[in-house]
């Protein structure tokens, strides 16, 4: 994976190109100031905003005032964006009213936590500065877009100038029933994923081949040659009726989520004989077509991780041994000290 492959990625490099085929959606040049608000690591704080703002942003200046009641210590100085505020509000506007946000590469999916609602859904400014300002995907966005490019193509050491951009995308209400993740390889498919892994539909296996044959004849027709690189990743929402959007561009690396494949096995695959064809007889095994095959196959929601504190979750999982080790530890001495009194008494 090259840096050119992750730049060509970034929405506003390839929106102009799809746009009749994908959601519709508003960029934001990001001022420098903004950016800066963004990758400050210091307090929650979110802007000053003028204008009375959504059921959702008014909960959250409930709670951040609440903190400022609370905190006599170190309150932080609240920071103003005016213009940018404003255009914001144009772009919701422009939208019908509501949003979801994400930058040039991801969206804050994995914040979503932290709105009201549980839902990246944006009707305000300070909604969308909430969900940015609280996601790590949005700071890795920031600060490491190249971290997985080869060295030879300059990796994460690379000097590039970036036009950072806020994306408003026209708020739909997608069920996750129809999101596919699509692998390029050579420019043509060489597998397709179901995106949320937390859940087993008995529709999707009933419908597979439909779902595969509307996957290929969007691909063949609307994205194949088209997009700047010959590998690369792509997401998708598939109607009830069958019509296919285009929801993302990715790379085609480990950058990217691998889903129900691995980026070993992708790398390696060579695409079918027959998946060049919308109508071959099995589209699904010529995709290599994988869903959670059933219910107790699935797995945590992928975002689960981003609502407890790092050290509860390096624990759980054991990827920290070291944590894990203090733990039982912290434990042994409790339980040791808890006899020590019982036999006091």
């Amino acid at each position: 994976m090259k840096v050119e492959n992750v730049l060509h990625c970034s929405f506003s490099a390839w929106f102009p190109r799809f746009q009749s085929v994908t959601l519709e959606s508003v960029v934001i040049p990001l001022p420098k100031e903004v950016l800066e608000y963004l990758l400050d690591d210091g307090s929650l704080v979110l802007p000053k905003s003028s204008e009375p703002v959504s059921n959702t942003t008014s909960l959250n200046r409930d709670i951040q005032d609440e903190i400022w009641e609370t905190d006599d210590t170190d309150t932080a100085e609240q920071p103003s964006f005016p213009e940018f505020d404003a255009c914001i509000r144009a772009g919701i506007q422009m939208l019908g009213g509501a949003v979801f946000p994400k930058l040039n590469w991801s969206s804050p999916r994995d914040a979503s936590w932290m709105a009201f609602g549980n839902t990246l859904k944006c009707t305000a400014p300070e909604d969308v500065y909430l969900l940015l300002k609280s996601s790590d995907f949005i700071v890795h966005d920031l600060t490491q877009p190249f971290l997985f490019c080869d060295h030879e193509s300059g990796g994460a050491d690379k000097e590039v100038d970036i036009q950072y951009d806020l994306v408003l995308r026209k708020w739909h209400t997608i069920d996750g029933v129809g999101e596919f993740r699509c692998f390029v390889k050579d420019d043509d498919i060489v597998g397709v994923s179901q995106r949320d892994m937390s859940k087993h539909h008995d529709v999707i296996d009933k419908s597979k081949q439909d779902i595969c044959q509307d996957i290929l004849h969007f691909f063949h027709s609307k994205i194949q040659e088209k997009f700047d690189d010959d590998s690369y990743v792509f997401d998708v929402y598939r109607t009830k009726t069958g019509k296919v959007y285009l929801i993302d561009f990715n790379p085609f690396g480990p950058v990217t989520d691998s889903l129900l494949f691995s980026w070993e096995e992708l790398q390696t695959k060579l695409p079918e004989e027959d998946n060049t064809d919308p109508n071959c007889e099995n589209p699904s095994e010529a995709l290599d077509f994988r869903s959670v095959p059933h219910y107790s196959q699935v797995l945590p929601p992928a975002f689960s991780r981003y609502r407890v504190p790092t050290d509860v979750y390096d624990v759980a999982t054991g990827q920290d041994p070291d944590k894990l080790v203090d733990f039982l530890k912290l434990t042994n001495e409790q339980q040791k000290a808890e006899l020590s009194s019982d036999d006091e008494r």
